[in-house]
């Protein structure tokens, strides 16, 4: 085909090229191009239906139907799609899907020609009408795997996750060897929390495919829910690959959106199994590769400064839980985890105005108010710790530790009036 400027072209010559620029997302391009096509080639079926379909998608309506109209009466099948793309935009999704799934039925449509006129038009049909009529038209593809596989999927994104999987197992039957629809199938059935059924998806899909990167996330996940850890690993560094750019796009059949995703919870689970076998060098390179790749991920800084406090870098670990109070300064865990790393520094002034913000904001934790009284203490700050340690004892402190806390703060002080009234404190709660 020549390049360079616009001048003639066969007709199978100006669709092959518009088909190649909508693959770019060179939407404009593609119509530039179709239209010169309809100037050199005006009464062209093929070149004529090519600009329908671009017009109608680019929100050209009138002109779109213009052009349609001399084809209204055809019974060939791209007109067919075309009056059902038409019908969809004029605000008859439910006619619409009843009358394409006639021509289905009466195969006046193939099916996978079917399937991709309903693709194209997802975004404009509402959801609960296009299940409900998607279902109707499994009984009329009978050997047709690649169209029950994308009618499966579109069930799963709609929410009709029982009926995709039914979908699913029947496309499997007739083609075993369809990794995306085994996919699909682990997908579905840990949406429906079914994981017995969810596990075997992933096997025989990775029996096909062992380096699968989705069916590997699927499988690392359930094994790690399982708490096997140990097992869980393996497939999660598979999973992790991928997200690095060591595995290929092959066989993998997901948006760009679902694939960052799926990076981030990689990252988070591999991070959390390396702890629980104590590769401690492991899990923090993973929460460090999670931090910088979810800067507002409070979870994954949490981690970070629980390891690095036990590796005695309390620098990093203060950087750390800094962070996760200023993303979540309403989460318990991290105001206590910051008043540690404070004590665990030295930065008492530090930790007592943390202290007192905290109980503010949980008036009923007593751990931070036995926390503010201990440390009011050992600063010899002796009226403030005492007007503290009373504090609590309204509360009626019921944790065996704090109470004896309690004991023996007024034992020191020889308070038998604040004894009484904390009552007995077993052996047991010693």
């Amino acid at each position: 085909m020549a390049t360079g400027r616009l001048s003639y072209y066969e007709p199978n010559e100006i669709e092959d090229a518009v088909y190649d620029l909508l693959d770019l997302n060179m939407i404009g391009e593609a119509e530039s191009l179709v239209e010169h096509g309809l100037r050199l080639h005006p009464n062209n079926e093929t070149i004529e239906s090519l600009t329908i379909w671009i017009y109608l998608h680019n929100h050209r309506a009138e002109e779109a139907e213009a052009l349609f109209k001399k084809y209204e009466n055809s019974t060939a099948d791209w007109v067919l799609r075309l009056k059902f793309s038409i019908e969809v935009l004029h605000g008859h999704p439910n006619r619409a899907m009843k009358e394409f799934i006639d021509q289905l039925k009466e195969n006046k449509v193939s099916p996978p020609d079917w399937i991709n006129t309903i693709e194209d038009m997802l975004e404009v049909i509402p959801s609960e009408v296009l299940s409900s009529h998607i279902i109707e038209a499994v009984k009329y593809i009978d050997r047709n795997a690649d169209t029950l596989g994308r009618i499966g999927s579109i069930l799963i994104d709609t929410g009709y996750h029982q009926e995709a999987a039914v979908v699913l197992e029947k496309a499997l039957d007739i083609d075993a060897y369809d990794i995306y629809s085994w996919q699909d199938l682990a997908r579905c059935y840990l949406l429906l929390q079914n994981m017995p059924k969810c596990q075997e998806a992933c096997d025989f899909g990775l029996a096909i495919d062992e380096n699968n990167p989705l069916l590997c996330f699927i499988k690392g996940y359930i094994l790690h829910e399982d708490m096997k850890f140990d097992e869980c690993i393996p497939y999660l560094q598979k999973a992790r690959s991928f997200a690095e750019g060591k595995v290929n796009m092959r066989n993998v059949g997901l948006t760009a959106k679902d694939i960052q995703l799926q990076a981030n919870v990689t990252y988070e689970l591999l991070g959390l199994s390396y702890l629980e076998t104590d590769r401690i060098a492991e899990a923090k390179e993973c929460f460090e590769i999670l931090t910088e790749r979810c800067p507002g991920n409070a979870s994954a800084y949490i981690h970070l400064t629980s390891l690095y406090l036990t590796e005695g870098d309390l620098n990093k670990a203060k950087e750390c839980i800094t962070k996760v109070i200023s993303l979540s300064p309403e989460d318990e865990t991290a105001c206590s985890l910051y008043v540690s790393t404070l004590m665990s520094m030295q930065e008492y002034d530090e930790a007592l105005s943390a202290l007192e913000k905290a109980i503010k904001q949980f008036p009923n934790k007593s751990s931070f108010r036995i926390a503010y009284a201990e440390l009011l203490y050992r600063l010899d700050k002796k009226e403030k710790a005492d007007e503290a340690y009373r504090a609590l004892l309204k509360m009626e402190i019921k944790e065996p530790a704090y109470r004896q806390l309690l004991k023996n703060y007024f034992s020191s002080i020889g308070d038998e009036e604040a004894l009484q009234e904390l009552g007995p404190v077993e052996d047991n709660e010693n």
